[in-house]
């Protein structure tokens, strides 16, 4: 047998009577839907109820499950004694559901929990559902964690197939609550995005809309407050390539913090709704879109301007022996096409280099091999335009580690202008990012510089220890270390 029904629950203490003392009838429609679910699923007579909670075992990386053969619970950290619960664990379910989630990559541990005993995230749901399931059942408890949202989909198929395999009719419960930020006066206050989230989630519960629910912005499930969300994203994966019945019970937020009530019902097979690969694929697209996007807006596009100048300033002295201006031969020329192409993208570039002042380095590659590279850490020229100019010359004639290019290379050569932004001060090398930063290290009158994005330079240390190498200072010396960014153009 697979998941005979599933449901998403919220976990406040308060509506347990004897917690609540009354209160708990501020949230009657919960109280009342609670109690439909909890009565259907004594009527479906589960062998294993399946439990995912926020407030478990949580791990960064890792899915916890617990371990034994026993686990007990009360609600004694909330002044009630008179509720106490003790209920087998199914421990071969619990370890068949480890072992495949780990031979598919999903990260995941299983081990006794040390405080012995259930969080309210099992122990409301197991209250309700104590007063009408009567039969024998064991309990899988599963802690989320803060893996995405595929990697709890996919624990949740883990979940389905597991008890497919064990022949486990078997019951899962998402618990958790919903925005804490509904009201001003609620426990955790206001955020405009608290009720927007909960509009947009219990819309995609009312319609199994599943897809939806790995698609919420993390910095926006941040604002709302939720804590529910990944044991729903669980719930669905339960539920992979079923067609199924959904009913929202009762949505309400008396206290500020949201509680809904669902169910969903699996019928037939539907493939269309395998909603984790069609997830991947989207996520697999908008990077790749992404990084196309960041490529273009740093990197421009090959043979932009700014390279197209280095090769002409390359060519102008190779012929007159110079330093290039704007007004010598090759440089004029790229010049005037520009401004009679009328291409507002190049001209708005044009202006910007003719404006701005920044340090530059040019770079010369022949077959992916470095050619030449020799810049300015600061301006030192009227404009990024001169300084191209200037620096193109520096690189194809004056580094001291390679003969001057000639005239017969210049078809062969690779360049890459990099425009250096403002350097800012930091105090650690966890601070760096070699792909994104630049670094400059300086001590005394010696200063060494390298940049970003430099093949076969993965590590801050690294990076730091060849511009140290670089400016001769000691590593044992004191030194100051500062990052940049670079606009990369090819």
């Amino acid at each position: 047998m697979a998941i005979v029904s599933a449901y998403v629950v919220p976990h406040p203490p308060i509506l347990i009577a004897g917690i609540g003392k009354g209160e708990e009838h501020g949230a009657q429609s919960t109280l009342d839907a609670y109690h439909d679910i909890a009565r259907a699923i004594g009527e479906l007579a589960p062998k294993t109820v399946v439990i995912a909670t926020p407030h478990g075992r949580i791990f960064r990386d890792s899915i916890h499950v617990t371990a034994g053969t026993v686990a007990k619970g009360d609600f004694r950290d909330f002044r009630y004694s008179g509720d106490q619960l003790q209920v087998e664990l199914d421990s071969e379910f619990s370890e068949t559901l480890v072992k495949r989630a780990l031979n598919l990559g999903i990260p995941c541990e299983s081990s006794h929990d040390p405080s012995g005993s259930l969080d309210h995230g099992c122990m409301v749901p197991l209250h309700f559902i104590s007063h009408y399931l009567r039969t024998p059942y064991r309990l899988v408890r599963i802690s989320i964690s803060l893996l995405d949202e595929i990697q709890h989909y996919r624990f949740g198929e883990c979940v389905a197939q597991v008890s497919e395999e064990l022949e486990r009719s078997t019951v899962f419960i998402a618990s958790g609550d919903l925005s804490h930020h509904l009201k001003d006066d609620g426990p955790y206050g206001f955020n405009n995005a608290g009720p927007r989230f909960d509009s947009q989630i219990t819309a995609a519960l009312a319609s199994a809309n599943f897809m939806r629910l790995m698609e919420f912005d993390a910095d926006f499930r941040e604002d709302a407050g939720e804590c529910g969300l990944n044991s729903c994203i669980m719930m669905a994966g339960t539920l992979d390539g079923k067609a199924v019945r959904p009913r929202l019970h009762s949505y309400e937020g008396p206290w500020g913090v949201g509680y809904a009530v669902a169910s969903f019902k699996p019928l037939i097979d539907d493939p269309s709704r395998r909603f984790a690969s069609i997830r991947q694929r989207q996520l697999e697209f908008q990077d790749s879109r992404k990084r196309a996007a960041t490529a273009t807006e740093r990197h421009e596009v090959s043979h932009s301007l700014p390279v197209r100048l280095a090769f002409a300033a390359l060519r102008d002295y190779l012929q007159h022996g110079s330093v290039p201006t704007r007004n010598t031969p090759h440089v004029q020329q790229l010049l005037d096409t520009i401004r009679s192409e009328n291409s507002r993208k190049e001209l708005r570039l044009l202006n910007d280099l003719s404006d701005r002042r920044a340090g530059v380095f040019v770079s010369f590659k022949t077959r992916g091999e470095l050619r030449g590279c020799i810049g300015t850490i600061e301006h030192t020229a009227a404009s990024i335009l001169d300084e191209i100019l200037q620096n193109t010359v520096s690189a194809a004639a004056n580094d001291p580690r390679f003969p001057p290019i000639s005239e017969g290379e210049i078809a062969l050569l690779e360049c890459n202008v990099d425009v250096l932004g403002n350097a800012e001060p930091v105090d650690n090398l966890r601070e760096l990012d070699t792909k994104r930063y630049g670094v400059i290290v300086t001590h005394g009158l010696r200063r060494g510089l390298l940049l970003p994005d430099i093949e076969g330079i993965d590590t801050a240390e690294e990076q730091v220890d060849i511009a140290l190498r670089k400016a001769g200072i000691r590593a044992d010396k004191p030194y100051r270390l500062e990052r940049f960014e670079v606009v990369r153009y090819t």
